[in-house]
């Protein structure tokens, strides 16, 4: 069924339908997803793990906020310097730890997680190209 976006449970995209039920917010539809298709870890701890990653890169948003709003280049420039020195590069560094305690392989457990391939793949993706174009 086609939405106007206005007309969605909560006025925004992303949103889903499932069985006439209209799932919206696009962690809550990530988690879904990763537990009907067994993306969401193995245990309740693995489960807890996943979501903490994926949580985690919300930490990172009101550091960002300020660089959005700067209208002058030369002070957005120095608050993106800021921002990759103080918080990009040791919320990275921060990840590298995790997966590294976890094996080397995954982020949790010893399995694809939804963790990894909903969220980071996608924001750090977009996280490096805002943060490390033009430096």
């Amino acid at each position: 069924m086609i939405y106007l976006f206005l007309d969605t449970k909560w006025g925004v995209l992303p949103f889903i339908e499932i069985n006439g039920e209209v799932l919206g917010q696009s962690l809550a539809i990530g988690r879904y997803l990763a537990r009907k298709y067994n993306l969401a870890g193995e245990t309740p701890i693995e489960e807890a793990h996943a979501d903490e990653l994926v949580d985690s890169l919300g930490d990172l948003r009101p550091h960002m906020r300020p660089i959005f709003m700067e209208q002058d280049e030369v002070k957005k420039g120095e608050l993106k310097k800021e921002f990759v020195d103080n918080h990009a590069k040791p919320f990275l560094a921060k990840l590298v730890t995790v997966k590294e305690k976890n094996g080397g392989t995954w982020m949790v457990g010893k399995n694809v997680c939804y963790s990894f391939h909903i969220r980071y793949t996608f924001k750090l993706f977009h996280l490096k190209q805002f943060l490390f174009s033009n430096f």
